[in-house]
């Protein structure tokens, strides 16, 4: 086909188009992916989910530089993702450091919901990332309790703790043992994971 015998309006349609198509993808903030199907391929934006934030608070046992437990708290924001499963969330907290001093850290949270329980894995939201591990919570009476695990910061060991997910902060005059007097019961104290030794 001769392009120069194609009518001035038609090259100005196709150029439009080729131009808005460039700009739609240069422009766009959405990924564009295409798959093959039984037709072919198919190519579009994926459209990211929707998420609906909400600010949290945690509170967990941890183990202090001389191996006492203490409850301590954090910030989170929580969003719950569109497709009722992905979690995504981030927390800052005051934690103890290796010298004993109490230092502001934050971490990045992901994970998933499944039914009434929350898998969500964590990690240290800057370098040098010193902090990582996973919380498995169950939804009891309008919030989220089960346990943290993961090392502990100032003793480089692998703990187990109690962890409770809500939306109301605790009143400062109770303890996390009387306010949550099942999650934070003696039963159910941090522990150390020891793993199997090569």
């Amino acid at each position: 086909m001769d392009i120069q015998k194609l009518p001035a309006w038609v090259i100005a349609v196709v150029a439009l188009a080729i131009a808005f198509v460039i700009g739609l993808l240069f422009f766009s903030k959405n990924p564009i992916s295409c798959s093959k199907n039984e037709d072919g391929f198919a190519c579009g934006f994926v459209r990211p989910l929707d998420a609906v934030t909400d600010k949290y608070y945690g509170y967990f046992s941890d183990l202090d530089e001389k191996g006492s437990v203490y409850c301590s708290h954090e910030r989170i924001d929580v969003s719950f993702l569109s497709d009722d499963v992905s979690v995504r969330a981030r927390s800052v907290a005051k934690v103890k450091d290796r010298d004993g001093n109490l230092v502001e850290e934050s971490w990045i949270i992901q994970g998933y919901k499944y039914g009434e329980k929350l898998a969500l894995a964590y990690i240290t939201e800057h370098p040098p990332r010193s902090g990582n591990g996973v919380y498995y919570l169950i939804a009891t009476q309008g919030e989220y309790a089960g346990f943290w695990l993961g090392v502990d910061s100032p003793s480089g060991k692998t703990i187990r703790c109690p962890y409770v997910l809500t939306r109301t902060e605790k009143p400062e005059v109770l303890s996390c043992e009387q306010r949550w007097p099942s999650v934070f019961s003696s039963t159910n104290a941090c522990r150390e994971i020891s793993f199997p030794s090569k």
